[in-house]
């Protein structure tokens, strides 16, 4: 292993404090595109686009620039000021896009807010590379370390912000929190470059350029080992997002789908590619030919994905066991280390070190550090945003879960080949055989409706002190279930025939026509009831059709308007016809789909009701349709008089919970009253300020 003794140790706590900024300032900005872009998948690719093009444009243009510093100290001390400067600036420019109806001008603005300080980031690790790695012609493993420890600190920025900053201070001061962050180390780098001394001399721009090293001097054209790095880099990154895309839809079911587990997989993901990272400058293979410790980690990569699909069944069997053998509590459902372990871990820690390994490769010592950085993190960078937007828009719609996890497993074997710019055809030959084998997992059966559409908690339920034989009837009882199934852009669906037909969205009951069509129906008609003469509805969320279907026969309403996000939750209501009185064929009823707020703030119409009944609160996504910001739209849109229904639950959820959506109505409406349709006398109560 290469001696770190003399590596500084201030790159690499700027480079952890860096990563730890810029994951909290992700957060923040995450959490308030929603309410500016919406909450749709659509919605949420073009944040994604924002943030990761402008990460990947700012390293890809960068890094070159960089190369070309005599002070890259200073240089970092300026770049992370521009974020700071921005970061701060951003609350506002995104609360003002907020209040815009037209999409473009909001777009505009979280470019603005988000897009150009992410283009600095990508700057910092390229300048700190240049600065840490010294001018011989020694190994690069000193930015492994640089690498590894930017991203643990994105890890722990991103466990920061979910779970304890935006929760107790909100998105605004959580931003303004980072952005000091990010200002103190602007001011510790600054500091550090006046200390320093003399700038870097040309002699330390030519030293390690000797034969045999792979450096490349400041306008050397692109040759072709630089361009298969690329490729390799930018086919990773695009592999490894579009698997991250795979496992949001498949771990929804077994870890509930809340908040809390989303933010929990992202800090999960992150460490295991810091540990990845750390663990690179030991990885050693025992040949004296080319450096092949890229492609082994591809092709171990792609094994680590394949290996859970041939799994299958089992993997959520295993984490219904951890759910009923634990007593429960805390943030995070008992078997979210079994599905981590199983699932993300194996490939997080050997997706790590493949990126800083190509910069190992490309170079020694300082000679073209911060060029190879910048291009191939910022190739890096753009390949996951073209997985992370595509598998969500178009392939895992198209392709499916099963057909997007093949994908991304060949997508690692492709860049390890890619990767083999030497050697002779039997070598390619050889490699290309090996990648192939990495595939024979995908000739299992893989998931099946056991994992895709069944609670994890329900099941751990059902299988407590079950025999093996007992187990594995079950889970086929459970399968038989499922009567209809099918992948959304949003999420995704299927029926069961349990106790009547179930809406099931990733693994969450959303509707039951025995057991909730009464709450369904009661849902408009308390609303109608309540007004004196409604002429006209809007209805947000399809479901089975029951709410506006039943509020389209009332004598006197001449339209029901309703906004859907999912398309296909359209076979449930073709199914519930019956119930929700034909609710596709009643002329009366029109039907569009698209986010619901984004649709609701863009609307020129006013209603003289409005009827929302979301997902359970607890889950992904939905805090926004229980928000005031939310609610000053709803109330925006209603006539003088008009009445909004709200669904709540009251199962799952603490008091505390229940009482901040009652005061977040009162800060909007005037009078709000609560019903309970369900009880045996059905109860209302009004519910004071």
């Amino acid at each position: 292993m290469q001696n770190t003794g003399n590596f500084l140790g201030r790159e690499v706590g700027l480079a952890f404090l860096g990563g730890l900024a810029g994951l909290v300032l992700q957060s923040g900005w995450f959490h308030t595109l929603r309410f500016v872009l919406g909450t749709s998948t659509a919605a949420m690719a073009v944040g994604t686009a924002i943030f990761m093009g402008g990460l990947g444009l700012g390293s890809l243009l960068m890094g070159p620039w960089l190369e070309r510093q005599a002070r890259p100290w200073r240089r970092y001390a300026q770049l992370e000021a521009g974020i700071a400067l921005l970061g701060t600036l951003s609350p506002f420019l995104l609360g003002l896009a907020k209040g815009l109806t037209a999409a473009p001008l909001r777009v505009g603005l979280a470019i603005l807010a988000v897009g150009l300080p992410a283009a600095l980031m990508g700057g910092t690790l390229p300048a700190l590379g240049r600065a840490a790695l010294p001018p011989g012609a020694a190994p690069r493993h000193p930015f492994a370390w640089l690498y590894g420890m930017n991203t643990l600190g994105a890890a722990i920025g991103a466990g920061l912000g979910c779970f304890f900053l935006l929760p107790r201070l909100g998105a605004s001061l959580t931003l303004w929190t980072a952005a000091l962050l990010d200002a103190g180390l602007a001011s510790l780098a600054w500091n550090w470059d006046r200390a320093r001394g003399p700038a870097l001399s040309p002699s330390d721009e030519t030293a390690g350029a000797e034969d045999g090293s792979r450096a490349l001097e400041a306008g050397e054209p692109a040759g072709a080992v630089r361009g298969a790095a690329l490729t390799a880099a930018f086919l990773t990154g695009a592999g490894f997002f579009l698997i991250e895309v795979v496992w949001y839809r498949l771990l929804g079911p077994l870890l509930g789908g809340t908040v809390q587990a989303f933010g929990a997989l992202l800090g999960g993901l992150l460490l295991g590619l810091a540990g990845g990272a750390l663990f690179l400058p030991w990885v050693r293979l025992p040949t004296t030919g080319p450096d092949r410790r890229f492609t082994v980690g591809a092709m171990a990569t792609a094994l680590a994905i394949a290996a859970p699909f041939a799994l299958g069944d089992r993997v959520a069997l295993w984490v219904a066991v951890a759910l009923s053998d634990s007593p429960g509590g805390g943030w995070l459902p008992p078997g979210a280390p079994v599905a981590f372990g199983a699932v993300v871990l194996p490939v997080a820690l050997l997706a790590g070190w493949l990126t800083p390994l190509l910069v190992l490769q490309a170079g020694q010592g300082r000679p073209g550090v911060a060029r190879h950085v910048g291009w191939l993190l910022g190739a890096n960078t753009l390949g996951g945003l073209v997985g992370a937007v595509a598998g969500g828009l178009w392939l895992l719609p198209g392709l499916g879960v099963n057909g997007c996890w093949l994908l991304s497993t060949g997508l690692f074997v492709t860049a390890g080949v890619v990767a083999l710019e030497e050697g002779a055809i039997s070598s390619r030959i050889l490699w290309s055989g090996l990648g192939i084998a990495c595939l024979l997992p995908f000739l299992a059966t893989g998931p099946t409706a056991f994992w895709r559409h069944c609670h994890a908690p329900q099941t751990a339920q059902m299988i407590q002190g079950k025999s093996p034989a007992q187990t594995r009837d079950i889970m086929s009882a459970a399968r038989r279930r499922v009567i209809w199934e099918r992948e959304g852009v949003e999420t995704a669906l299927a029926i069961s025939n349990a106790g009547g037909l179930t809406l099931l969205t990733n693994g969450n009951g959303e509707g039951n026509v025995t057991q909730d069509q009464a709450m369904l129906i009661s849902l408009g008609l308390v609303c109608a009831a309540r007004h004196p003469a409604p002429r006209d509805a809007l209805v947000i969320g399809q479901g089975t059709g029951c709410t506006a279907g039943w509020l389209a026969e009332i004598p006197g309403l001449e339209r029901v308007d309703v906004f859907e996000l999912e398309p296909l939750l359209m076979e449930m209501a073709s199914r519930c016809a019956v119930l929700n009185h034909d609710v596709l064929r009643n002329p009366r009823v029109h039907l569009q789909f698209g986010d619901g707020r984004q649709l609701l703030q863009a609307a020129n119409e006013t209603w003289d009701l409005i009827v929302n009944g979301p997902s359970n609160l607890f889950r992904a996504g939905m805090a926004g349709l229980y928000s005031q910001d939310f609610f000053r739209v709803v109330a925006g849109r209603l006539r003088p008089g008009g009445l909004f229904g709200l669904w709540v639950q009251v199962y799952e959820i603490d008091g505390e919970a229940l009482q901040i959506v009652i005061r977040t109505l009162q800060s909007v409406f005037p009078h709000v009253e609560g019903w309970e349709p369900l009880s045996p006398r059905s109860r209302r109560w009004p519910w004071p300020r």
